[in-house]
């Protein structure tokens, strides 16, 4: 108790509530600002397949430049074992003030995948900014 009283009093309970934010917008699959010049939204259809007769999903990334400059991005995905992604469209491309981009990637079980969530992590990056979002696929 003593630990958590000093820990408040230190300032901690806004730390602890943004820690708390920021594992709820990550967990969420919420869209993620960077600091400055884009926006990334990812999604998965359908985002529940069967392992017993698995079909091909589809991972969308949507890019927003929210600057005031012409970016030069590239968007990555990185998945989980059990599960093999490759892009459908160009992953790198420049994107005009207002303008937005999406990206698709074929999801594929592979013969080793389990029932479960699988995770994906989705970056897009310019310049050394990056932002990040994660999107989910149900196996059953």
């Amino acid at each position: 108790m003593k630990y958590h009283k000093l820990f408040i009093r230190a300032g901690g309970k806004a730390n602890i509530m943004r820690a708390l934010l920021m594992l709820l917008l990550i967990f969420s699959g919420c869209t993620m600002l960077g600091g400055g010049n884009l926006k990334l939204d990812a999604r998965v259809e359908p985002s529940s397949i069967e392992l017993s007769k698995p079909e091909p999903a589809v991972l969308e990334a949507t890019v927003t430049n929210v600057g005031e400059t012409t970016l030069e991005v590239e968007v990555k995905v990185v998945g989980s074992e059990g599960l093999a992604i490759a892009p459908l469209t160009r992953s790198s491309f420049r994107l005009k003030p207002g303008e937005e981009r999406t990206v698709r990637f074929r999801l594929v079980l592979t013969r080793d995948a389990l029932p479960g969530i699988y995770r994906i992590d989705v970056i897009a990056g310019s310049d050394g900014e990056n932002v990040s979002t994660k999107a989910s696929l149900r196996v059953k």
